[in-house]
């Protein structure tokens, strides 16, 4: 765990990875080298599966790169552990919201292993464009958000544990940005 680098953590491809969650909700991209040439693929683009990606047999990952958060925008990462000990998430969700005043004009959610790859919750971030955080829009966010999962038994955690973390994170999500704790 000490030696560890980002772009290692992002090619083993683990949808339980930490780092990919909130590279995909800052739309990251990487470049993607070889002898015949380099090219550069979106992070949402670089998984195909549980540690499958398209990155070639002749290519390596050489950069990484993702635009700076405007000013108007506040963020949480939220993971659930089986253990502190142990580092792999359960479920782990990143929000990021843009604001005008108090309502947000751009959401992107994106959730860890509760599916084959880091997916978005692209019902709950278009259902969050154009409101206020309060009490009801961030139950009703986080429920849009529990439908985008398609979760999987496994050792650390049941489909139906991962269906019920879901919305549970997203809340703490949205809360922390609400109350200002993100800060």
């Amino acid at each position: 765990r000490n030696v560890g680098t980002v772009v290692g953590n992002l090619v083993t491809a683990s949808p339980a990875n930490d780092t990919i969650s909130p590279l995909m909700a800052m739309d990251a991209e990487l470049l993607l080298r070889s002898k015949e040439g380099q090219r550069w693929v979106k992070i949402a683009d670089f998984y195909k599966g549980v540690r499958k990606t398209n990155l070639r047999d002749n290519e390596l990952v050489a950069d990484l790169r993702f635009k700076k958060l405007p000013t108007t925008s506040k963020s949480s990462f939220q993971k659930y552990l089986l253990r502190n000990i142990h580092g792999i998430s359960v479920a782990n969700a990143t929000t990021i919201l843009e604001f005008e005043g108090e309502r947000i004009t751009n959401s992107r959610i994106t959730l860890g292993a509760v599916a084959p790859i880091i997916i978005r919750a692209t019902a709950a971030e278009e259902f969050l464009v154009g409101k206020m955080l309060d009490e009801e829009t961030i139950k009703q966010a986080s429920e849009f958000a529990r439908m985008a999962a398609k979760p999987i038994d496994d050792v650390r955690g049941s489909k139906k544990f991962r269906t019920h973390l879901i919305p549970v994170l997203i809340e703490r999500t949205l809360n922390e940005i609400a109350s200002g704790d993100w800060e």
